[in-house]
């Protein structure tokens, strides 16, 4: 469960951290609060994270061979991030994992807002691998 009394502001980020158990969560904000729109934001994607999650597994597994590059490991959620520089472009979060075997590498899913107000209106547009 998130604290979300419990956030630190990160300067040089300029970015409010909170943590889901080791799971952290990154909004922008100022050095007095988090942004009031990208906290409700995130708010109400924790709510159905385990949802996002699981389509973002699917996603990188429709892309990355695991059994091959990983030895089969699992995906293993580190952080979402809301309101960065893609938001400009319908980019509501993304979401970054860690594999065993990619000791470096840091991957990413972006999800994508239809504009529709459904309740499915997320789905994953993009993946990434940076190199750490």
């Amino acid at each position: 469960m998130t604290n979300w009394e419990a956030g630190h502001y990160n300067r040089g980020a300029e970015t409010w951290q909170f943590l889901d158990g080791n799971f952290e969560i990154v909004v922008p904000g100022t050095t007095a609060e988090p942004n009031a729109h990208w906290l409700r934001i995130a708010r109400d994607t924790m709510t159905a994270i385990d949802q996002y999650h699981a389509a973002a597994r699917q996603y990188l597994d429709a892309f990355v061979d695991r059994n091959r590059f990983a030895n089969g490991s699992e995906w293993e959620a580190e952080l979402v991030e809301f309101g960065n520089a893609d938001s400009l472009q319908n980019i509501r979060f993304t979401l970054y994992y860690r594999v065993a075997g990619d000791e470096y590498g840091l991957w990413s899913v972006a999800f994508h807002t239809t504009g529709l107000p459904t309740p499915n209106d997320l789905y994953p547009v993009r993946l990434a691998r940076q190199q750490q």
